[in-house]
């Protein structure tokens, strides 16, 4: 048996049970639509629809939440890397030296191995 067949009667059979313990446990409580009291296995599965369509939306919105936190994230990482680079180069007059001499110290230490 396939994986996903097994989870599609895992997840049918879970449903199959929530529906029976649902349909016992309701009775004196109904779904009313329109003034109307909807009971039994018609009232269960209204129930079971809107739980599914209830999850769904939960998804889609945390789905939505993520993908904006992750942009807000990468957006910052930009930022800081900019904001890091405009102060390096603010810096670089000051740290002319400092570079000029580890260049110096570089290329003697180059040449004494070659």
């Amino acid at each position: 048996m396939k994986t996903t067949t097994r989870n599609i009667l895992l997840v049918s059979g879970a449903l199959l049970i929530f529906a029976c313990i649902a349909l016992f446990s309701m009775d004196g409580q109904g779904i009313y639509i329109d003034g109307e009291e909807i009971n039994g296995v018609a009232g269960v599965g209204i129930g079971i629809v809107g739980c599914a369509i209830g999850l769904l939306a939960a998804f889609f919105a945390l789905s939505l939440t993520g993908l904006v936190l992750a942009a807000v994230a990468f957006f910052l990482v930009l930022l800081g890397v900019v904001i890091f680079g405009a102060v390096a180069i603010a810096l670089s007059p000051l740290l002319l030296p400092l570079f000029l001499l580890m260049g110096l110290v570089w290329l003697m230490n180059r040449r004494k191995t070659a």
